[in-house]
């Protein structure tokens, strides 16, 4: 990450990829390199293992957005790639709407579209996980800025997605003092999804609210279960 602004936070961009290979328990970095692919993309935003296959999600994330119509315009873009099963260093293929190629410029927007009219996400930083028969993406849409979790499931990895659930981002405090942003899945129990969602002031001033707020979602209602089935689309 860079700020390229003339403040904190004004102007923060992405600007490449790497893996950090840590030792545990100490979290001690042992080696450091660029990803097969480093751009900025950020192909790892969210990881799924599944099958034979690791999934990296892709955001090219902006904190408050800082462009002068709001938020970036790939801010509500969403791809990905996937990898053999833990081998992060080889390189990845990409969806690209039919099947899976080399080709990274072929890579689509899978995100989620809601809406009467199928209107797209501006601001879509998923995180993604897979619960029993389901994929789960949980979304604070509009990060920073919005007022409302999305949970939306798929039968694949790359969609097509369907709204499942929509909860409150409630703030720790008055809304004009206390925000919330980056909802994602911190654990599961049984099949359902617990989402984490984090909380701090506007004014970034030290206090007891920057903390991260978790509560488990439901999900027997929508066919997740291990005996479930997840309609296709």
């Amino acid at each position: 990450m860079v700020e390229r602004g003339p403040r904190y936070l004004s102007h923060t961009e992405p600007v490449a990829t790497w893996i950090a290979t840590i030792s545990l328990p100490r979290l001690r970095v042992v080696r450091l390199r660029p990803a097969p692919d480093p751009s900025s993309q950020l192909y790892g935003w969210s990881v799924v293992n599944r099958g034979a296959h690791t999934y990296l999600y892709g955001h090219c994330y902006r904190q408050f957005g800082w462009s002068p119509v709001g938020h970036a315009p790939c801010a509500g873009t969403v791809k990905v790639a996937r990898v053999p099963r833990g081998r992060l260093a080889a390189a990845p293929t990409y969806w690209n709407g039919v099947r899976w190629t080399a080709q990274p410029r072929q890579a689509v927007n899978i995100a989620p579209r809601h809406g009467p009219g199928g209107e797209a996400r501006r601001v879509n930083p998923m995180q993604i996980a897979r619960v029993g028969r389901c994929w789960i993406a949980v979304t604070k849409v509009g990060d920073w800025f919005g007022h409302s979790i999305y949970l939306d499931r798929a039968p694949t990895a790359h969609g097509p997605w369907r709204t499942a659930a929509v909860i409150p981002a409630v703030t720790l405090g008055p809304p004009s003092t206390y925000n919330t942003y980056f909802a994602s899945i911190t654990a599961i129990r049984g099949d359902n999804p617990v989402v984490g969602l984090s909380n701090n002031r506007w004014d970034g001033q030290l206090s007891g609210a920057y903390r991260p707020t978790f509560q488990s979602v439901p999900l027997r209602r929508w066919g997740c279960g291990a005996a479930g089935t997840l309609p296709r689309a």
